[in-house]
């Protein structure tokens, strides 16, 4: 099971200036915060059987994906 505690960290350590939250549901992640609601695709992976280190580089690839497609437009 992911914790959510360990993926959120991760996320602020790699991007400590953005507001962004991973927060779990059934069947997928979605993203909150001040920089984080409505701007990332949800990750659909199951938080209750997805390995905690999977769900921090799923997290961080999607946030990446957006950031580095913003600075590239």
């Amino acid at each position: 099971m992911a914790n959510f505690a360990a993926v959120n960290k991760a996320i602020k350590n790699s991007f400590p200036t953005l507001d962004i939250q991973a927060v779990r549901c059934k069947g997928y992640v979605y993203f909150d915060g001040d920089d984080g609601f409505d701007k990332f695709k949800s990750i659909y992976s199951h938080p209750t059987s997805t390995r905690t280190e999977t769900m921090i580089r799923l997290c961080l690839n999607e946030i990446s994906r957006v950031i580095e497609d913003e600075t590239t437009t």
